[in-house]
């Protein structure tokens, strides 16, 4: 690969650790959830209320948890799709872009 070869890949690689960064900050956002996918996944787990809970200290009820389900959920996707973003950055991108910087003689 001669430089202007790798320049040129340089430069594309750079675009493209920007766009994964940018689609990163854009799921950290909401930006990318699948409101039908969370909704089917809330639907298979078990409601907080079919979980026992103990009673209070002076032997009444305590008040029912709240459901989170769909939060936890969301939370779940949006961590899967940043850590796969992030993933391919520094496990493909980095490397080459490293041993370019390397090739070219640049920092």
């Amino acid at each position: 690969m001669n430089p202007a070869e790798m320049r040129a890949r340089l430069d594309e690689v750079e675009a493209e650790i920007a766009s994964l960064k940018a689609f990163v900050d854009a799921v950290e956002r909401g930006e990318h959830d699948d409101e039908d996918r969370i909704a089917s996944a809330v639907a298979r787990m078990p409601r907080p209320e079919a979980e026992p809970r103990p009673k209070g200290l002076f032997g009444r009820k305590q008040q029912p948890a709240p459901d989170n389900r769909a939060e936890l959920v969301r939370s779940i996707q949006r961590s899967a799709l940043q850590k796969k973003a992030l993933d391919r950055i520094n496990q493909e991108l980095y490397p080459e872009l490293h041993e370019l910087r390397f090739k070219l003689g640049l920092r």
